[in-house]
C-alpha cells in the first residue's frame, strides 16, 4: 500500500502505426517526436481534473486534513487528546482518553475507555474489535470527536494516521499552481513490459521502505534524446501505469521529492501517451504525515519538465 495516486485525466494511446512512425522519425532526425493531436476535449478535461484535484485535497478526509502519524509498537498504545498519551490528537479534537490500540503480530485491536463514544465506519464501536488496515483496500475508519483515524501498513511497520476536517492544513491551504496547458507535453511513448516483473524496495518520504513492483520500462523522446521511466505498481499484473519521477525543475519549480504521473494501459504494441500536463505533487508536498514513494534513481530525467503541477507555496 502507498500514498500516491490522484485519479487524473488519462491520455488516450495513439494508434500503433502512428506511434511507431513518430518514434522512428524522432530517431532518424535527432529531434523530438511531434505529439499526436490532442482530442478536442483534452484541455477542458484537463482543467476539470485540475479543479477536482484541488477540491479533493480540501474535502473532509483529504490529504490536507492529516494531523498525525504514529507507528505502533507491540502491545497497547493509548490514544486521545491528552498530550501525555503516546498517540496525542490535537487538543480539544477528541476525548482526552478515548481508548487503546493493541498490536499483536499484524493485528490491531481496539480497546475502549469506559464511556468513550467512538464509532467504527459510522456504527458504535465494539470493544475488542479488530481493525482492518489500509492494505486490505477497505480500512476501518474510527471516529473520536472530530478525529477520524485508520490503521496503515507500510512494509513491515504498522501505524495509525489521523485526520481532522478542521485542521490547520485545510484552513491554511493556499491553492495549487500549474504550468499552462501545453499539448506539446503530450509525449508518445512505448512501454516494454518485463517478462518477469521485479519486486523492488522503494524508499518513502516518511522514512519507511515500501515493496513495489517494477513493471518494465517506458521509452520516449524529448529534446532529441531518448529517455526512459520505470512504472511502479502495487501488483505485478497492473495494466495502468504509475510513474514517480524527478527532473530538472525538481526542488526549484516543482516539489523537491519529485512528482507522480498516471497513464492508461498501453495498446497491444505498447504504445501510449505520457501527458506531463497531468503530473502532480505527491501527498507529502502538503503534509509530513504521508508516506510517499520516492523516485527510483532510474527515473531522474535530465530535462526540465515544465508541465503539470508546480511547487506548493504552503509546503511544509
Amino acid at each position: 500500500m502507498r500514498d500516491s495516486r490522484s485519479p487524473g485525466p488519462r491520455a488516450a494511446s495513439p494508434r500503433p502505426a502512428a506511434l511507431a512512425l513518430l518514434l522512428a522519425l524522432a530517431a532518424a532526425c535527432g529531434g523530438p517526436a511531434a505529439p499526436p493531436p490532442p482530442p478536442a476535449d483534452w484541455q477542458p478535461g484537463l482543467e476539470k481534473w485540475r479543479a477536482e484535484r484541488e477540491a479533493g485535497l480540501k474535502r473532509p478526509g483529504g490529504w490536507l486534513s492529516l494531523v498525525g502519524l504514529w507507528w505502533l509498537e507491540p502491545g497497547a498504545t493509548a490514544f486521545g487528546s491528552d498530550p501525555a498519551l503516546p498517540i496525542a490528537f490535537p487538543p480539544g479534537t477528541a476525548p482526552a482518553r478515548a481508548g487503546s490500540l493493541v498490536l499483536v503480530g499484524d493485528a490491531v485491536t481496539l480497546r475502549l475507555e469506559p464511556g468513550a463514544a467512538l464509532t467504527v465506519n459510522g456504527a458504535p464501536a465494539v470493544d475488542g474489535a479488530t481493525l482492518a488496515p489500509d492494505a486490505t483496500g477497505k480500512p476501518d475508519v474510527v471516529t473520536a470527536g472530530r478525529i477520524s483515524f485508520t490503521v496503515i501498513r507500510r512494509g513491515d511497520r504498522i501505524g495509525v494516521r489521523a485526520k481532522d476536517p478542521e485542521g490547520p492544513g485545510v484552513a491554511q491551504f493556499r491553492g495549487l499552481s500549474w504550468y499552462p496547458p501545453d499539448p506539446a507535453w503530450r509525449v508518445p511513448a512505448r512501454f516494454e513490459r518485463a517478462a518477469v516483473p521485479k519486486q523492488v524496495t522503494v524508499p518513502s518520504a516518511g522514512g519507511v521502505d515500501q515493496p513495489m513492483w517494477a513493471l518494465g520500462v517506458a521509452r520516449f523522446v524529448l529534446d532529441g534524446r531518448e529517455h526512459t521511466l520505470i512504472p511502479l505498481g502495487g501488483s505485478p499484473d497492473e495494466k495502468e501505469l504509475f510513474f514517480v519521477f524527478k527532473d530538472r525543475t525538481t526542488g526549484e519549480e516543482t516539489y523537491g521529492a519529485g512528482r507522480f504521473l498516471d497513464a492508461d494501459a498501453p495498446g497491444p504494441d505498447g504504445g501510449f501517451v505520457l501527458d506531463f500536463n497531468a503530473a502532480y505533487s505527491p501527498p507529502c508536498a502538503f503534509t509530513p504525515y504521508a508516506t510517499c514513494p520516492l523516485p527510483p534513481r532510474e527515473n531522474a530525467l535530465d530535462v526540465a519538465i515544465r508541465a503539470g503541477e508546480k511547487k506548493y507555496a504552503g509546503g511544509h
